[in-house]
């Protein structure tokens, strides 16, 4: 009704249990889209775009935050969700505008947009960086959730120094399965995985994390890189803010991380647990390894997890952008 005359496009979610919404819902008329992540499929298709809806889903989040018009319908269908999963989310959303919220089907559509202006001072910290560090630009990611935050950087980057090398570490995660590479490896000179290492104290998992910090601690950075990292985003992540002192380091992060690393936003343990494989990481193999030592505490609603270092970001880094 309030869409009349767009084209329609329906992004399935890549969880297995969630594959079969096609099949009992009325789709008619909408286009599916093939395996990807929603925040790839923004950026590729970000002029074309005018509408962004979902039921539930942190993508509807991004893609406000990328200057679309966006909303949620969580308020409507909330009363499906257990009450602790529906809490996440309203805790998670709380800073958002109220017309990010579709609370009636009978409420019109208004455009609710924000507008993103060009950064001046970014663009003046890259070029100041780049005349101290002439070598590549490593970014290290573990959700492709974050992809487009990076390719934003990534644009930048190239806009300022078109020959300067761009390179991309994946840290293995279960969404990256439904992402063919040939849809992101376009953006950068070289592509890079690496093993997911849990905080667990199962002996083949404690020896995989070892495994992982000695490839990193290897890993072909020269001291003229520049590293750009999304910090508490787990074991790996803390290798490379820690293995190379050398190199000019970057903390890339969105606004609710930082206020989680900066204490400026506390969990309760009623909501968020640490299990004892983080705390057996924090107080003994992140020390026997070199690597700063890490907080990782667990949404018990398993909407988000968070984590972040003991020292402070500003000690680790040598530059913080929080976006």
């Amino acid at each position: 009704r309030e869409c009349a005359g767009y084209e329609l496009y329906y992004k399935p979610h890549p969880k297995i249990k969630e594959r079969d919404e096609r099949e009992f819902l009325d789709l008619s008329g909408f286009n599916i889209t093939g395996n990807t992540v929603a925040e790839l499929f923004y950026v590729k298709n970000i002029k074309k775009i005018k509408y962004v809806f979902a039921a539930c889903s942190m993508a509807s989040r991004t893609a406000y935050n990328m200057g679309l018009n966006s909303y949620t319908f969580m308020n409507i269908v909330g009363a499906s969700f257990d009450p602790q999963t529906l809490e996440g989310f309203r805790e998670f959303n709380k800073d958002m505008p109220p017309d990010f919220f579709i609370n009636s089907f009978s409420q019109p559509l208004k455009e609710n947009r924000r507008t993103i202006a060009h950064s001046a001072e970014l663009e003046r910290c890259i070029s100041s960086i780049f005349t101290k560090k002439n070598g590549s630009v490593w970014f290290q990611i573990t959700d492709p959730g974050n992809l487009a935050d990076i390719l934003a950087i990534v644009a930048q980057i190239r806009k300022i120094d078109p020959k300067r090398k761009v390179n991309l570490v994946i840290i293995k995660h279960h969404r990256w399965r439904v992402i063919p590479t040939n849809d992101f490896r376009e953006y950068f000179d070289e592509v890079v995985f690496l093993l997911r290492v849990f905080y667990s104290l199962r002996p083949g998992k404690l020896f995989r994390a070892i495994q992982t910090a000695r490839v990193i601690k290897k890993f072909p950075i020269q001291s003229e890189d520049i590293i750009i990292d999304s910090p508490g985003l787990g074991f790996a992540a803390a290798c490379f803010a820690s293995y190379f002192q050398k190199n000019i380091k970057i903390a890339l992060m969105q606004n609710d991380t930082f206020r989680v690393l900066s204490g400026q936003r506390s969990y309760g343990r009623d909501l968020f647990r640490t299990r004892p494989g983080a705390r057996f990481f924090n107080l003994i193999l992140e020390p026997l390894l070199g690597i700063e030592r890490s907080i990782f505490i667990e949404d018990r609603r398993r909407i988000f997890n968070a984590g972040g270092y003991l020292r402070p970001i500003n000690d680790i880094f040598d530059h913080i952008w929080v976006y």
